[in-house]
């Protein structure tokens, strides 16, 4: 019988790297003499946007400024404080044994793959989609169940972020959103995901559900 599939996003689902995209953020801001309003972690989860290109045009940071934006932001990118989120590793193994799982992110593909290379995630995904010099959760979930040939609906996708639950909605695929990322709660919530998890560990019993009825 076919494995199901589960597509994750990877920052703020898997790796707990808020802190750290967050200090990038405010390195490419300096660099244009601009400052972020959020200063905390709390105040950056409230202001990011998921279409994050609008973080940068925000600050009047735009045309061909936002270019030398993106570029410096990903130019020498690497996770080096960032770690898994607990109980996360535990869920993939549990998953591995029953579901096709891929990964979709906004974050390069390299940076992604190294990061789960490092802890040795790599093993449980057969995709990884991530992303390049524009935000798209949708054409990056496409790609994922072309590449997995999978069917919208025998797919979920578990994201903190709108835009991984818009995708989902966009597509046909069930939702998950989860409260321990980088997205409020009042985002989350606002976007009626399928099922909400406050916790890794919540997460294999509201994709069961959500697969069986």
């Amino acid at each position: 019988m076919k494995k199901k599939l589960v597509v994750f996003d990877f920052d703020g689902v898997i790796l707990d790297s808020v802190a750290e995209h967050k200090k990038r953020y405010d390195f490419v801001y300096a660099s244009f003499g601009k400052k972020c309003p959020a200063k905390t972690i709390a105040q950056w989860r409230k202001w990011h946007d998921s279409k994050w290109e609008r973080n940068f045009t925000r600050l009047g940071i735009k045309g061909k400024q936002l270019d030398a934006a993106i570029g410096r932001y990903w130019h020498g990118f690497e996770y080096k404080k960032s770690k898994p989120f607990k109980g996360i590793k535990k869920v993939l193994e549990i998953f591995a044994v029953k579901y096709t799982l891929a990964i979709v992110s906004n974050t390069k593909r390299k940076a992604v793959e190294d990061s789960l290379s490092k802890y040795g995630l790599s093993k449980f995904f057969v995709c990884v989609e991530g992303g390049n010099h524009k935000s798209g959760k949708i054409k990056r979930l496409q790609g994922v169940l072309r590449k997995c040939n999978e069917k919208a609906e025998n797919a979920v996708i578990i994201g903190d972020t709108p835009a991984d639950i818009r995708a989902g909605k966009a597509l046909g695929v069930k939702t998950i959103g989860v409260l321990y990322g980088w997205s409020t709660r009042e985002k989350i919530y606002k976007e009626k995901p399928d099922a909400i998890a406050l916790k890794p560990s919540d997460i294999p019993k509201l994709v069961e559900k959500l697969f069986n009825g």
